[in-house]
């Protein structure tokens, strides 16, 4: 499936390209600069976030001495916190009628979250990094969701919206199905071995195979006990693999958040239709002519 996936996915975007008489995703969609940025930001944070987020609960749930209520508390801090930075950031968008320095800010917040727990190995992050990382994790997604929707919808005439929130939906989903396999890859390689390596050798393979299986009910062994310290310290070690790799995708996110083109959010259904040929990133300036130059095309690319 590892082999068969990519390849299909691979083979479906070059018979998009080149073959389709009907193509799902049409030319003046594809070509379309800020349409095309939004969905590599979407893909790329599904995938950072699919990597990391899949085993956390478990992790939490064994590696921190937490009360089973408060992990519950720890878990719901995601949706709660994103519904709540979803209104704030939309209000801040109507304010400012600009979305592109938002949805970067969005990103670095969001890189600078991921980057809070990680640590060395055999170092568990303390209670307040993991519980900042969500919180500050749903402040940044809440305005780069918010920004790439808002303009992938203003980037497009009317007739074509619904497919384009149709493709931003179906890649972002893509980006996280992969996300959530390169996880469960890193886990199913490494933590039986980190777990037979630190729990003690009194324990039967058997019994660290049951622990891997189910990790849950190492919460039920007393926080001090060797098996429970031996499974902390496996826990730890595995946490850079399953941490580090969503900043450095971040990152790239962020420098991509650069290309998208800063539409002025107006009166206007979208800004390609009804703009009485003013320009779309300044309702006070004519519409500028595509550029032709590389240098023109070059500082395009960024504007």
């Amino acid at each position: 499936m590892l082999v068969v996936g990519p390849v299909l996915l691979i083979t479906f975007t070059i018979y998009e390209l080149f073959w389709a008489p009907f193509p799902l995703m049409p030319k003046r969609i594809l070509y379309n600069k800020t349409f095309a940025t939004s969905v590599i930001i979407n893909f790329i944070y599904l995938l950072a976030d699919g990597i990391r987020s899949p085993y956390l609960s478990s992790i939490v749930l064994v590696g921190k001495n937490w009360s089973y209520k408060n992990w519950t508390y720890f878990n719901n801090a995601l949706t709660v916190s994103l519904c709540f930075f979803g209104l704030v950031s939309g209000v801040h968008f109507r304010i400012a009628h600009r979305y592109k320095y938002l949805n970067c800010m969005g990103i670095f917040i969001r890189t600078i979250a991921y980057c809070i727990p990680l640590r060395s190995q055999e170092t568990m992050a303390n209670t307040g990094s993991f519980v900042m990382c969500q919180v500050l994790t749903r402040l940044g997604s809440a305005y780069d969701t918010v920004g790439t929707i808002i303009s992938s919808q203003a980037s497009v005439p009317h007739q074509d919206m619904s497919t384009v929130m149709t493709l931003l939906l179906l890649w972002s989903t893509v980006g996280s199905a992969i996300g959530y396999t390169i996880s469960g890859s890193v886990w199913t390689s490494r933590m039986y071995n980190y777990l037979r390596e630190t729990i003690p050798s009194s324990v039967t393979d058997e019994e660290v195979y049951a622990y891997y299986t189910d990790l849950s009910s190492l919460y039920y062994v007393p926080r001090y006990d060797p098996i429970r310290q031996g499974a902390v310290k496996a826990l730890a070690n595995i946490c850079p693999y399953l941490f580090a790799a969503p900043v450095a995708l971040e990152f790239l996110n962020f420098l991509i958040s650069f290309m998208q083109t800063n539409y002025y959010l107006g009166d206007t259904h979208n800004a390609t239709e009804d703009q009485h040929g003013k320009d779309p990133t300044n309702p006070n300036q004519e519409k500028q002519e595509i550029p032709t130059t590389w240098k023109s095309k070059l500082l395009y690319l960024f504007s």
